[in-house]
């Protein structure tokens, strides 16, 4: 809304008061904000000091033209009037004047009203010999260019002279007497031209958290967040009076459907909807073909990409429990869109929440598909289920028929909720897409043969969220759900298997082909990327989330991936380098079904030059298998990237803080690169962290010697940090590495005030860790008292029934009796029989997991089964907080 704030010619004080009090300058905490209207002056105001009077005759005469200017009570006057009409009227020369009663001024002519709401009634008197009134006994500061009112604001909109206009309390819009000098936060333009509110919400200002609403008010803009009791968003928010409804049915009548009082469609205000489309109050007759249900709506094809055409709020709803068949044919457009953040496009679920979602079914290219610069966006997509025909012959395929959704080309206001996606060959969000939510939504198996491919990619787009969904086995060179053609590989080094490598073990065939370079989500938002509360897990070979140029990631539950998460990356657009804030995330197990050897990390806060990157209220615990160099808590800069000679970038500062790390068998628990080398730090602050090794005695490594200086490692400005490990070797310190010994390590200037422990439970006693044992058993356990987990669980059990090998080995033996790589034999010896016993049981519990946490939907949601709810249960057992929700 763009309200103008009023300004009357020549008077740069007075234009500035009546400006203020109209709204500029007040906040969306201010009384009289929201839908309130701020008032005009209603009040007597007092010219500046500087300005000499000369009072008018009694009796009301002309003034000399020639003689000094004349003081008047109105709330603003003409300075280039040089006459006075005998009947008080002040007018330019030529003007003709108004009557004193007039409503309003001639706006060609100069002319002011002499309304008697200028003068209330119960006004202090004016003393007409005075330089300067007085208002309410309130003394004018005449050093000020503006006077403080005490009398409460007038509502612009009532009529003039009104005496029962609204009032807005009396200290609505106060400014000292030395502010309005410029336009108030919130407003712009310059006085005398006038200050005109900014719609922070229209201009993308407005940092609401996606699904909430922006709503402007003057100076400022509130945020409306639509969510029901179990946290979907409530779908009516996005309701427009105008908008057509059409409803479809696996027993749908198009020729019925298209005879709906006489239009074929339904409106919000007929009597069968009710307040909420998606439970209507009456018999609906629904359309049976998507064809006919796009016929009865309007559709806007802006081709040309002309912003001036029309956009459309309208509905589609199927009906829950069917299946209808689409054969090729999205059900969104690519170029089809809503009208507005607030009346949005959208397609969704119809019927009892208890019945499961609907199912659209068929092959079409894309199933979700916005090109913003030709009509798309404003949109939202809720609770539908999108799948295959069962007849699908997927052999000699290479990928999967399908894209899931694809956001390009400034679609914005998107949103994508509650929807369980096929097995597609890629998700993305890219060329300049803005203002994309997808959330609870389940995106698993992508694979793909020839190209890259992951649950979500998002590149070259802005202000993104991806919030509690499911994203499981993204990131494959060939169908992970059918094991007979699984292969043996993860990493790029094989002559005979693309993208695998060779096998040193008695055990081939054991785990989907994947790829090292592609997993679960690979996102580089250049404004604002946020993920968080997600379950991540079995991502491909390169792991499971990687976020290029920062951003935030917090609440995720990371399971069984080989790398969890990293926030830089050599590739990154150096251009949109962002903070990269990584808080409050579980990283419990990692893959136990690569060979020893495989690369692993769990968090990586890492940021370019100017930039800060910062790992807090962690958790890292139980991971099984040793790798080749990673660590459990990583932080550092942007590496170079030698095939574009662009050279690394050092992080400005990274904190590492107040995390719980816990594992039997890693290569390094905390990494910092040093600040010598590029992609280092320039600062850093390491401080109450509890770390536990408690096989390797390697608690830190760095890429290259640390300065001292540079690192305040547990310093005393900090607090120290918590350990249990025999050594604390190799860390380099610009000398040479420490032999291991803490003393020595505290000599050399690192956590002067931390402390060793001499095992984890006298670590966990110091920290307060209740219970450091916990994981997904035990989780599993909590929430069933019956469940046992199966620890002959096969490598193969994730995958459909029909689709098992019957000679599938069980995990716990290919973990016991891989013999690995003979060069990390004699460092890295295979598990223990009791240790791949454990990894099975785990295993198995993940598996039960992740299938009850993938059937949550609206209607039938069990938080139990979410990452708020294994992150909270985790973490009380570190003696960590709740994380909360959004």
């Amino acid at each position: 809304m763009e309200s103008r704030c009023p300004n009357r010619p020549g008077r740069l004080a007075l234009s500035l008061l009546v400006g203020s009090l109209l709204g500029c300058g007040s906040s969306p905490d201010a009384a009289g904000s929201g839908d309130a209207k701020f008032p005009a002056l209603d009040a007597v105001v007092a010219l500046d000091a500087s300005h000499e009077t000369t009072p008018e005759t009694p009796d009301g005469a002309p003034r000399d033209p020639d003689a000094g200017l004349v003081h008047t009570d109105a709330a603003s006057w003409d300075p280039d009037a040089a006459v006075v009409a005998p009947d008080a009227a002040r007018r330019e020369p030529d003007a003709a004047g108004l009557p004193i009663d007039a409503a309003s001024k001639d706006p060609d002519a100069g002319l002011v009203t002499n309304d008697a709401a200028y003068e209330p009634p119960d006004a202090v008197p004016r003393d007409p010999d005075a330089a300067a009134a007085r208002i309410d006994a309130t003394p004018r500061d005449p050093d000020a260019a503006v006077v403080r009112i005490d009398a409460a604001p007038r509502d612009p909109d009532a009529a003039p002279g009104d005496p029962d206009a609204a009032r807005l309390p009396p200290d609505a819009a106060r400014l000292p007497n030395d502010a309005a000098l410029d336009c108030p936060p919130g407003f712009e333009g310059a006085p005398p031209d006038g200050c005109f509110d900014v719609d922070e919400c229209a201009r993308g200002l407005g940092a609401c958290d996606a699904p909430a609403l922006c709503a402007n008010t003057p100076g400022g803009y509130t945020c409306d967040t639509p969510f029901d009791a179990d946290g979907f968003t409530d779908l009516t928010a996005f309701l427009a009076p105008d908008a057509r409804l059409v409803f479809l049915a696996a027993d749908g009548d198009d020729g019925l459907a298209a005879q709906v009082h006489g239009r074929g469609y339904y409106q919000p205000d007929d009597p069968e909807i009710g307040p909420d489309p998606t439970h209507p109050f009456g018999e609906i007759v629904p359309y049976g073909t998507l064809a006919a249900a796009r016929a009865a709506q309007r559709i806007n094809r802006r081709i040309d990409g002309n912003p001036g055409e029309p956009r459309y709020p309208e509905w589609m709803l199927f009906r829950r429990g069917d299946t209808l068949d689409i054969g090729q044919t999205s059900p969104l457009e690519a170029h089809v869109g809503g009208r507005s953040a607030r009346e949005r496009r959208v397609y969704t679920a119809w019927g009892p929440d208890a019945l499961p979602r609907p199912v659209l079914r068929g092959t079409p290219p894309t199933w979700i598909t916005q090109w913003g610069s030709r009509g798309g966006g404003q949109v939202a997509v809720a609770s539908l289920e999108f799948a295959y025909p069962p007849d699908l012959d997927m052999t000699g395929r290479t990928s999967p028929p399908s894209i899931g959704f694809a956001m390009a080309y400034g679609a914005s206001d998107v949103l994508i909720e509650d929807v369980l996606f096929p097995p597609v060959y890629n998700n993305t969000i890219q060329s300049d897409a803005d203002e994309v939510t997808v959330r609870r939504s389940v995106i698993s198996g992508n694979w793909n043969a020839d190209a890259h491919n992951q649950g979500v990619f998002v590149g070259g787009a802005g202000d993104i969220v991806l919030e509690e969904c499911v994203l499981d086995m993204n990131g494959y060179l060939e169908d992970p759900s059918r094991p007979a053609t699984w292969t043996r590989g993860v990493r790029a080094d094989t002559p005979d298997v693309p993208g695998g490598r060779p096998d040193y073990g008695p055990w081939p065939n054991v785990q989907p082909n994947r790829s090292f370079y592609d997993r679960n989500a690979y996102l580089s938002s250049y404004r604002s990327m946020r993920f968080r509360g997600n379950i991540v897990s079995r991502g491909g070979g390169g792991g499971a989330v990687q976020m290029r140029v920062g951003g935030m990631a917090a609440r995720n539950v990371f399971l069984f991936n080989e790398s969890a998460l990293t926030t830089c990356h050599e590739q990154a657009d150096r251009g949109f380098l962002q903070d990269a804030d990584v808080s409050r995330n579980l990283v419990l197990h990692d893959d136990h079904l690569l060979p020893p050897g495989g690369f692993g990390q769990g968090l990586g806060a890492c940021a370019g030059a100017g930039f800060t990157a910062t790992a807090t209220d962690n958790v890292v615990a139980h991971f099984h298998r040793w790798n080749n160099g990673g660590a459990l808590l990583f932080g550092g800069g942007v590496p170079a990237f030698a095939a574009q000679s662009l050279p690394g970038q050092r992080a400005a500062f990274v904190t590492l803080r107040d995390n719980a790390l816990l594992t039997p068998r890693h290569g390094a628990a905390l990494w910092l690169e040093g600040t010598a080398a590029e992609s280092g730090v320039e600062r850093a602050a390491v401080a109450s962290n509890a770390v536990a090794v408690t096989n390797t005695g390697r608690v830190a490594r760095a890429g290259d010697p640390i300065a001292v200086d540079g690192v305040d490692f547990g310093g005393p400005d900090v607090g120290g940090n918590d350990y249990a490990t025999p050594a604390l070797a190799p860390f380099g310190l610009g000398a040479g590495p420490i032999d291991g010994r803490f003393a020595d390590w505290q000599a050399a200037g690192f956590d002067l005030a931390g402390h060793q422990h001499a095992d984890v439970t006298a670590l966990a006693v110091a920290v307060g860790w209740p219970d450091h044992t916990r994981d997904i058993v035990g989780y599993m356990q909590t929430l069933d008292a019956a469940y046992v987990p199966d620890e002959a669980v096969t490598v193969d059990a994730g995958a459909p029934a029909e689709n098992r090998r019957p000679d599938a080995p069980p995990v716990w033996r290919v973990l016991r009796d891989y013999v690995g790589f003979p060069h990390d034999r004699a460092e890295r010896p295979p598990m223990t029989e009791a240790e791949a016993r454990l990894v099975a049981r785990r295993y198995h519990a993940f598996l039960t997991f992740i299938e009850r946490a993938k059937a949550n939907r609206r209607g039938a949601y069990d938080r139990r089964y979410t990452a708020d709810a294994l992150n909270d249960w985790v973490r009380a057992g570190f003696g960590k907080p709740v994380v909360g929700d959004r």
